[in-house]
């Protein structure tokens, strides 16, 4: 039923789900008594049903109606939506898809009645005034019928490709292999173990080591699943780009070996736009422009042609059929087994898949499977995406671009008061929602009445900006309670997320079974709170699963520089013992090296110490929001093989920030990476943040300092000395220099790999235990 542009200007809906869901319950009450009191009858939520076969394929529709009024024999199906409109200016378009979905459910009901005519009502009603308004319209049976045949008919083609990928899937997945023959160690017990979560519909938490091959294990596990018919669909979470890739290339390893299943991988709505500057307007975007007019078409030669569907393949088409690229994925994605996206496509209430993860319900496809790459990540990636901020400065500055008679000054003005107002006193987050639901109202009118306007005004991006900022809040707003935090500062307020496992494990509790593995989810009673697993016993809960390193511990050489003190009172004093332990390091052995910085001050700190002492080493350093990534990890790679021309000259050593780019993902194998510093025990900047989770730990009986700093830190220095050791044949060095590793709290948090440390005294010097590591090596 699509057509037309897709508008950015224009919303009909709240994206508010509590107060729709209000909007509903209040209409279905009065409507209901106004039925009683005229002596008819009145269901609510009425589920209906019908099957109908069309060219060898048997179609299911169904749905649940609003609302049934029944009087005097005249039957009315009912649809309610909830807008911020004025109901003044909505109209009878009986060609909206709003209508179809009545027309569809009305012609189910007729049918199963046996009647001949039967009316359709949609009524609006009003999420800030309560009022409503209905329109009516009635329908023969031959005419409803005939309407929803027709959709069949258009929809045949994707049904019988559906039908084909489905079935194609579920054969080839049975037959196949694993793609390697052999499984590494430990690949084959994370391989069952995830195999036996989603049969039972449970939760898996699995530490396991890096090399080993989890993201082929999983996928595996999960795609024989699939081809049992456990579930849908299955969706491969992860935090970055890097992580997406490593599953696009275990797919199509088990492509090569026979399989045929459809994947997409989900790229994020500002990167793969065609504009420098993404506007959402038929006016500025010829993608925009007739958009749905084409994308049908598109969609069905990607889905005739095409299994792997990357990045570049949606771009490809999206050019062909001049479609927008963000848009044309979400709908390609329905045509797919596999979904490889971000964290957030399934639980950021502002950018999730709405179309597999229903807001106030269950999802559309209860039998989705969730797997969760590097799931550690997700602790504060959930607090993120569950928090809000507001600046005063964005409404007041908008303002003052605009002229006094703007339809919108005054609510601007009124925004920018109540924030500035707010964030000097104590107040409640649906306060200032209710402001904020104003000022939503007011845009969405303005985007009605004058579009033209705001396709030619210079401020509409920034009207747009602060729109969808005050839609943020009021979403947020709706999950406040206990577990949140209001942060205020001046002009600025922040309703902040503490404790992100309920949240988490709401959008949990719609799928199958979800799997989280990691190589460092320690400790894992920790991780299983945070990231919504369920707290009771192992037998009746969450599965669980912790694997030490498959690789000869002999290959791993860590050291513990445990007399040297990295706290910032310290580090004046300690600068030039940690530049002298750093030349030690990369003069033991020639190769290449990285060493961690708990942040880019102190990583400049030594910098510019090391290469004032020393010029015999080759030097690089991560430059903060430089973007430089893949050609700082080309250095490493080109460096010590066949073709370099300078492999056995100097060392090098790269100067990376703890917790950035360099610190987890990445893959450097064999010669290119062969040790590590760490220094510090990467405990986060301490703020008041941080500090306000520390204190909400603590009330609830939680070890609050830890929760707040400590397992975050070694979290972060786990991931970077995971760097080292990357296969069975590998070698390295990992440098631990903080005083701190040898104290309780941190040496608990060690790896069993880690147990045999060699720790630096007085009569240790660490170019001996290097020495003598590298000896025959």
């Amino acid at each position: 039923m699509r057509s037309g542009s897709i508008d950015s200007g224009f919303f009909i809906n709240t994206n508010r789900a509590l107060e729709g869901t209000k909007v509903h319950q209040r209409i279905q009450r009065l409507r209901k008594k106004e039925a009683e009191d005229a002596g008819g009858l009145y269901r609510r939520e009425v589920h209906l049903r019908t099957e109908y076969d069309y060219k060898n394929i048997r179609f299911c529709i169904e749905g649940r109606a609003d609302g049934l009024f029944i009087l005097n024999e005249l039957s009315v199906i009912e649809e309610i939506k909830s807008t911020l409109l004025p109901l003044t200016h909505l109209e009878k378009d009986i060609e909206h898809w709003h209508w179809a979905q009545a027309k569809c459910y009305a012609y189910i009901y007729a049918q199963a009645q046996e009647i001949s005519e039967i009316s359709c009502a949609l009524i609006y009603g009003h999420v800030e005034t309560g009022e409503w308004i209905t329109f009516t319209e009635a329908f023969s049976f031959d005419v409803l019928e005939s309407f929803v045949l027709g959709l069949i008919e258009k929809y045949w083609d994707f049904a019988q490709l559906e039908a084909e990928r489905i079935a194609e899937a579920h054969q080839t997945g049975q037959a196949l292999t694993f793609p390697f023959g052999a499984y590494r160690e430990g690949q084959r017990e994370l391989a069952v173990s995830v195999y036996a979560a989603i049969r039972h519909k449970k939760k898996l938490f699995a530490q396991a080591p890096t090399g080993i091959g989890k993201t082929m294990a999983t996928l595996f596990s999960a795609i024989k699943a699939l081809s049992e018919g456990m579930e849908e669909k299955i969706f491969y979470l992860t935090s970055k780009t890097v992580q997406r890739h490593l599953a696009e290339d275990a797919l199509s390893q088990m492509k090569d070996n026979g399989l045929k299943l459809r994947s997409i991988t989900l790229t994020a709505k500002d990167k793969i736009c065609f504009r420098e500057v993404r506007s959402c307007n038929p006016t500025h975007c010829s993608q925009a422009d007739g958009h749905f007019d084409r994308v049908n078409g598109a969609i069905l030669d990607c889905i005739r042609n095409e299994t792997t569907i990357t990045r570049d393949i949606v771009e490809d088409y999206a050019r062909k059929h001049k479609v927008c690229p963000s848009e044309y994925a979400l709908d390609l994605a329905i045509f797919c087994h596999v979904i490889i996206c971000d964290y957030n496509h399934v639980y950021d209430p502002k950018a999730k898949l709405k179309r597999f993860f229903q807001d106030g319900g269950k999802s559309t496809g209860s039998d989705f499977v969730l797997l969760h790459d590097e799931a550690h990540n997700l602790v504060d990636r959930g607090r993120e995406m569950f928090s809000v901020g507001l600046h005063r400065r964005e409404f007041a500055a908008l303002r003052r671009t605009l002229k006094r008679h703007h339809p919108l000054y005054k609510n601007l003005g009124i925004v920018a008061k109540n924030i500035r107002a707010f964030s000097e006193t104590d107040f409640q987050p649906h306060e200032l929602a209710a402001i904020l639901g104003d000022f939503a109202a007011a845009c969405e009118l303005y985007f009605k009445e004058y579009p033209d306007k705001c396709e030619e005004s210079s401020a509409s991006d920034e009207i747009l900006s602060v729109y969808f900022k005050a839609l943020d809040y009021m979403r947020i707003a709706d999950l406040y309670d206990e577990r949140y935090s209001i942060y205020k500062e001046a002009d600025y307020i922040r309703l902040f997320c503490l404790d992100p496992s309920y949240l988490l494990g709401l959008e949990q509790k719609k799928n199958r079974a979800c799997v989280f593995f990691s190589a460092t989810l320690t400790p894992l009673p920790y991780f299983q709170g945070m990231l919504g697993g369920n707290p009771l016993t192992e037998e009746d809960g969450d599965y669980f699963l912790r694997m030490g390193s498959p690789f000869p511990r002999n290959n791993l050489c860590l050291i513990v520089e445990g007399r040297l003190s990295t706290k910032y009172r310290h580090r004046e004093q300690s600068l030039d013992a940690i530049v002298s332990s750093l030349y030690t390091l990369v003069r033991a052995k020639i190769g290449n090296y990285m060493a961690f910085f708990p942040s880019y001050a102190y990583l400049d700190q030594v910098y510019e110490r090391f290469i004032e002492l020393y010029e015999d080493v080759t030097v690089i350093r991560q430059q903060q929001g430089a973007g430089d990534e893949q050609e700082f990890l080309a250095r490493f790679k080109e460096r010590f093989n066949e073709n370099s021309i300078e492999h056995e000259a100097t060392s090098m050593l790269g100067f990376v920030v703890l917790g950035g780019a360099f610190s987890e993902g990445i893959d450097l194998k064999g010669k290119s990476l062969i040790g590590a510093a760490i220094i510090g025990v990467g405990l986060p900047l301490i703020s008041p943040e941080r500090n306000v989770i520390m204190d909400y730990f603590t009330e609830i009986g939680k070890k609050g300092f830890d929760y707040a700093y400590i397992y975050p830190g070694m979290n972060k220095v786990l991931q970077a000395a995971g760097r080292v050791i990357r296969t069975e044949n590998d070698q390295g060095v990992v440098l631990l220099i903080d005083s701190r590793y040898l104290e309780t709290d941190y040496r608990g948090l060690f790896p069993e790999e880690w147990k045999g440390y060699i720790k630096l005294t007085s009569q240790s010097k660490l170019e001996d235990v290097l020495e003598i590591f590298w000896r025959d090596k």
